[in-house]
């Protein structure tokens, strides 16, 4: 993401994955997505539904190429970026 000043390092990803949450409205939400980059300690992606920094997801990344399976990895979207008119770029680090 722009500007960012990231402290680990991060690998262009196209894996399939699937995101579980509630959104800044506290509603219920399951979306198939796809990854955007991908390291060690976290995860960015776009998503239709909004969610808010330091939410908690269940993020299921059933094959990465650079990482192997790694199923199911509970994380929290460290800051969110407009994407497009109805997708929102997030970034989520694993806990």
């Amino acid at each position: 993401m722009p500007g960012e000043n990231r402290r680990d390092y991060r690998e262009t990803e196209q894996a399939s994955i699937t995101v579980t949450g509630s959104d800044y409205k506290s509603h219920s939400f399951e979306e198939q997505t796809v990854l955007r980059d991908i390291s060690a300690v976290g995860v960015s992606f776009y998503l239709n539904a909004p969610v808010a920094p330091r939410a908690f997801l269940m993020i299921d990344v059933s094959r990465s190429r650079l990482m192997g399976y790694l199923g199911k990895r509970r994380a929290v979207v460290v800051r969110t970026e407009n994407g497009s008119a109805d997708k929102k770029l997030v970034a989520a680090e694993f806990i």
